[in-house]
């Protein structure tokens, strides 16, 4: 009953899961009009010599900026090779993207356009596996159940032998 139960609830996650899937490019739309009108960029490609203070003086000619960040290796602490910048008002981040998006800074060529969000893992969705690996291990127990049920045939076929050849043999001996 339980294991039905758990099927049950694999199932229906699925469903879920798969709903909101489908939902997922309406919210899409939407982000992408949010970010259009963020301030904060993203800026690919920086020189590993760059610090967060030439980032900063690097993108001040368009606008007020209010934060620079290069992003570290955490082991190493070594750049990573890419940072992000926030201005003031989007239209100052509009400027910088047009004016930098593809030139070099600091003997780099640097990509430079509209940050995004990353999606925060979600924890409340199930036991952190994948739907694919839940199904492997469903295929592996039936496998398993069935390689049980074969055994414990095969198992009685044996013992159902034996027990005709006892019969045989004490019938047979005088």
């Amino acid at each position: 009953m339980a294991f039905l139960s758990k099927i049950g609830n694999i199932l229906r996650w699925t469903a879920n899961k798969h709903i909101r899937s489908e939902l997922s490019p309406l919210k899409l739309s939407i982000h992408q009009a949010v970010r259009c009108m963020s301030n904060k960029l993203f800026i690919g490609g920086i020189s590993y010599q760059t610090d967060e203070q030439s980032l900063k003086e690097a993108f001040a000619k368009y606008g007020e900026v209010i934060d620079a960040r290069i992003i570290s290796d955490r082991e190493t602490g070594r750049s990573r090779g890419f940072g992000f910048i926030t201005f003031t008002n989007s239209e100052e981040a509009s400027s910088a993207i047009q004016a930098l998006d593809g030139h070099e800074l600091h003997g780099c060529r640097v990509r430079v356009n509209y940050a995004t969000d990353r999606p925060r893992p979600n924890f409340d969705e199930g036991g952190g596996f994948e739907i694919t690996s839940i199904w492997v291990l469903l295929a592996v127990l039936v496998v398993l159940m069935t390689l049980l049920a074969v055994l414990t045939t095969a198992l009685a076929v044996v013992e159902l032998n034996w027990e005709r050849t006892k019969v045989v043999s004490a019938w047979m001996i005088p």
